[in-house]
């Protein structure tokens, strides 16, 4: 109903997909994404989300596809290269999938660290709060306002 009364919404087809994928009804879902990506070709998250049920389907070879046009339109997603990188694998594919993680790194250099610094800042946090008090405590920053 919601599609009908706003058929050039991708984001209607988007969750229109979700709902689908939801009941169990893949090729709907993927259907609901077609019209999507006609709506809005240039959006990467639908191709990616294409992908996603491609693979879940078994259909690597279009999940591929699906997953490099992902790339294309959204080339600094880690995201897609790590799952381009995954589905290359599985295909029996590592050196194609190298150059995937070699790209998602190319593409946000020094990201590394900003995600080493938060693991240490949740380590230390944890460490803290075992050496504060033999009872777990699980207060956050906001609960000790």
């Amino acid at each position: 109903a919601l599609e009908a009364a706003h058929p050039a919404d991708p984001v209607v087809h988007s969750l229109a997909a979700r709902a689908a994928e939801a009941a169990g009804e893949i090729p709907q879902a993927l259907a609901h994404l077609d019209r999507g990506i006609a709506a809005n070709p240039m959006e990467a998250l639908f191709h990616a989300e294409k992908a996603r049920l491609l693979g879940a389907a078994a259909s690597s070879t279009a999940a591929l596809e699906a997953l490099r046009r992902a790339i294309e339109l959204d080339p600094a997603s880690e995201q897609y290269r790590l799952e381009a990188a995954r589905l290359l694998i599985s295909l029996g594919k590592p050196r194609e999938a190298l150059a995937e993680l070699d790209a998602a790194l190319h593409t946000s250099p020094g990201f590394h660290d900003v995600y080493r610094t938060y693991l240490k800042v949740e380590e230390l946090r944890a460490e803290l709060l075992r050496t504060l008090s033999p009872e777990p405590l699980t207060a956050s920053a906001t609960d000790l306002r």
